[in-house]
């Protein structure tokens, strides 16, 4: 009896570690309907955007509101911070793309059409809008349209860049294509199972990591499309800014960090958040954040 004893309890302390650490729960923040949500590249803000056209500046550490930034007059359902933390772009159901300067809180200018996602080149010199049918990259420096292009496969739903800037995923309902970000000119395509494709990122200049709503993780190369491996996954998924990291959030009150190329359990942690609506990583992968029904829980990562 004692041995079996003994036995039992090896056995759930091993289960234990092989689901890794507890995640830490941080601030949590009243918040509805939150429909984006974006740390700035310092970690030390979290900018949401609500389906009520709010669109709030938070602090990342005590959930102090730092400003509310108004002017969409509908849902904001999109956020990305340049990465030299200059500017915010915020997307909404309101037709157009607005760019503010978060430490000034004012607004520099609105990009009309608007897009489904935005997503800023790593030297904060071009923004990218992903829309309907079309990608558009602007300039920056004078928000003049540098360069637009046909993506005839519809919505265009997550768009990110490489880190060299050459490169740019976009991820439609049809699965996601590599373009060159320069040329506007595809380079390789991948779909899995009809899938719509809801996140993307790139972890190094040759790999992608997209996740495929309703199937799972799956790991690519840029050059050709073609898939190194796939975890399925059910959830609502986000990737760290290095891509090394992600977090998957579901309706099963499960939160987990993932190692994206191992898919390994790096930690976990139980919400009662009911639906989630959007999650995001912080840039160095130490921060978290989930938005449930009625508030946002921020989440230290080991």
């Amino acid at each position: 009896m004692r041995k079996t004893f003994v036995l039992l309890c090896l056995l759930i302390l091993a289960a234990g570690c092989a689901q890794g650490p507890s995640l830490k729960k941080g601030a949590v923040i009243l918040a509805s309907d939150v429909l984006a949500l974006q740390f700035a590249p310092d970690g030390l803000t979290l900018a949401m955007g609500s389906n009520d056209k709010s669109l709030r500046l938070i602090d990342a550490d005590s959930g102090v509101e730092r400003a509310n930034l108004t002017g969409h007059e509908k849902g904001v359902w999109a956020l990305a911070y340049s990465p030299d933390n200059k500017m915010l772009a915020s997307a909404a159901s309101d037709g157009t793309v607005r760019v503010w300067n978060p430490d000034q809180k004012r607004l520099l200018q609105v990009l009309k059409p608007g897009g489904y996602s935005v997503a800023f080149r790593p030297d904060s010199k071009r923004l990218a809008v992903g829309s309907d049918y079309k990608i558009r990259i602007y300039n920056t420096e004078n928000w003049a349209l540098f360069k637009e292009w046909a993506e005839p496969d519809g919505n265009v739903f997550t768009v990110a860049f490489s880190e060299d800037g050459k490169k740019l995923a976009s991820g439609t309902s049809k699965g996601l294509k590599v373009w060159d970000a320069d040329a506007g000119t595809q380079i390789s395509a991948h779909a899995e199972n009809n899938q719509s494709v809801r996140a993307i990122c790139f972890p190094t200049e040759e790999d992608l990591a997209a996740y495929y709503q309703g199937y799972g993780v799956v790991l690519l190369r840029a050059r050709d499309g073609s898939a190194r491996a796939s975890h399925p996954e059910n959830g609502t998924v986000a990737f760290s800014g290095n891509g090394k990291r992600a977090i998957v959030a579901s309706a099963s009150l499960s939160t987990l960090l993932k190692d994206t190329e191992a898919w390994k359990d790096l930690g976990s942690i139980k919400l009662p958040l009911g639906t989630v609506n959007a999650v995001t990583v912080s840039s160095d992968g130490k921060l978290a954040a989930v938005a449930g029904i009625r508030d946002v829980t921020v989440l230290k990562l080991p």
